[in-house]
């Protein structure tokens, strides 16, 4: 009898776990896992047959994950600590035992890869391109780090296609173990400082992930040209390579056309609040284009594009009140989520709730953040997510 690759992830809750999860689970692999507490997601899973456990005690691991073989695979991430009982215990048995950024690379390397990075934007960049490649003739697998809402999904799976989408990490330089086809870079803002230490060597870092891309690569016209390499294009409202011109709201839609040398396509349209969104569209389908994608193909599949779970998403919609659940845990990304908001609503009273996404950003980035809420009327602070 043929064995069964067996994958158990540690840490199965969070978005790129699960995604890797789900993964595997399609491709016929005996999937389990364990993460600290239940949430919506393990719950799907549970739902879609892979067993989660919220006890670390060895004793519940699943008999089939307790039996140390070639294999078997752990998938960890750096959210669990290395000396969690369960990380202990596989480091004690010699397991196989990869980081998720490894076990994606590898899936990734293997096909042509297009990896999108930067500070801001890469959930809505990636499902956007995710979107529009698996509903055309090109297809892809896309790994998402946000639940795409028309899918209730955060990874779409194409096994006949070559291309794999993803988000490239920049966290603990989880993407520098990647070597993509086409790249984008969305924003090179400093973050992830308690591993960095500057933004010199945040930018370094960028630059380095760009030296591995062997295609094509799409910057932000922002980004300082010693990040940007030789084989990159740059993009922008009204500025770089690629531009977004013509920008107008039609029905509640932004319309743009997009205008470079190499490449033309008029009346993109898009859903999504928001003049960031342009950008994060333009680039989607400046990769599109780089492909041979006809613009058919992608006028179908930008417009058809629901977004993804808490990226500006309408809760509640009424006369007396709008509820928006957004994900925004950076300065600039919060500037970009109020600045919405009033573009959107003008004479309404804003309240912000927030709550600060590890205590090292927090630190960095606390007079950002002071600078940053203070665009809303009222601020409502909540304890540090760690």
């Amino acid at each position: 009898m043929n064995e069964v690759r067996r994958y158990f992830f540690i840490g199965i809750g969070g978005i790129g776990m699960s995604a890797l999860a789900r993964y595997f689970a399609a491709e016929g692999c005996q999937v389990a896992g364990y993460d600290k507490t239940s949430s919506t997601l393990t719950e799907s899973l549970k739902e879609e047959g892979i067993e989660v456990i919220y006890n670390d005690e060895v004793d519940n691991i699943p008999a089939e994950f307790r039996r140390i073989d070639e294999w078997l695979t752990i998938v960890r991430t750096p959210a669990v600590p290395l000396d969690s009982e369960l990380n202990r215990f596989y480091k004690e048995k010699q397991a196989s035992v990869k980081k998720r950024s490894e076990i994606l690379a590898s899936i990734a390397n293997s096909k042509r890869c297009i990896a999108v990075a930067g500070t801001h934007g890469k959930t809505t960049t990636t499902s956007i391109l995710g979107h529009i490649l698996f509903n055309s003739s090109l297809g892809c697998t896309a790994f998402v780090g946000g639940i795409l809402s028309q899918y209730d999904s955060n990874v779409l799976i194409d096994p006949k296609s070559p291309f794999v989408v993803l988000e490239a990490d920049e966290f603990d330089r989880s993407f520098h173990h990647l070597n993509p086809e086409i790249a984008v870079v969305t924003s090179t803002d400093a973050d992830h400082l308690d591993i960095y230490g500057s933004q010199k060597e945040f930018e370094l870092a960028f630059s380095l992930f760009l030296d591995k891309v062997h295609g094509r690569a799409f910057v932000h016209s922002s980004i300082p040209k010693k990040i940007k390499g030789k084989k990159s294009l740059s993009y922008g409202i009204e500025d770089g390579d690629i531009q977004a011109i013509h920008i107008r709201v039609e029905n509640g839609r932004f319309h743009f056309d997009l205008e470079a040398e190499r490449m033309q396509m008029l009346n993109v349209s898009i859903s999504l609040p928001g003049r960031h969104n342009i950008l994060n569209a333009l680039a989607a389908v400046s990769v599109c284009k780089e492909l041979g994608l006809d613009n058919e193909q992608i006028r179908s599949g930008i417009s058809s594009y629901k977004g993804v779970k808490r990226r500006f998403e309408f809760v509640s919609c009424d006369e007396s009140i709008v509820f928006i659940d957004d994900y925004a845990h950076h300065p600039s990304e919060i500037n970009a989520c109020i600045s919405s908001v009033r573009e959107l609503y003008p004479n309404r009273k804003i309240t912000a709730v927030f709550q600060p996404h590890l205590f090292s950003r927090t630190r960095d980035f606390m007079e950002g953040f002071a600078i940053s809420l203070s665009a809303a009327d009222e601020v409502i602070l909540v304890p540090i997510y760690p």
